[in-house]
């Protein structure tokens, strides 16, 4: 998933693995990384530093999660 804030954008990500045990053991975490730009213009992708801000984006990828699998 990808979400484009005031401050930035930023992406959610699930790891990928090839081997069936290695999916069974998986914690199910969710790895959140900021998206940058060099001065080139070439866009990588970087831990968010700050814990506020590494707060905000985990709480509207959480939202946003609810939102696709459970309905009210």
């Amino acid at each position: 998933d990808r979400i484009e804030t005031d401050d930035g954008r930023y992406v959610a990500l699930l790891p990928v693995y090839d081997e069936t045990e290695d999916i069974l053991d998986d914690d199910g975490e969710i790895i959140l990384l900021k998206v940058e730009e060099d001065k080139d213009g070439e866009t990588y992708l970087c831990p968010i530093e700050g814990d506020e801000e590494f707060d905000e984006i985990q709480k509207i990828f959480e939202d946003r999660l609810k939102d696709l699998f459970f309905e009210d």
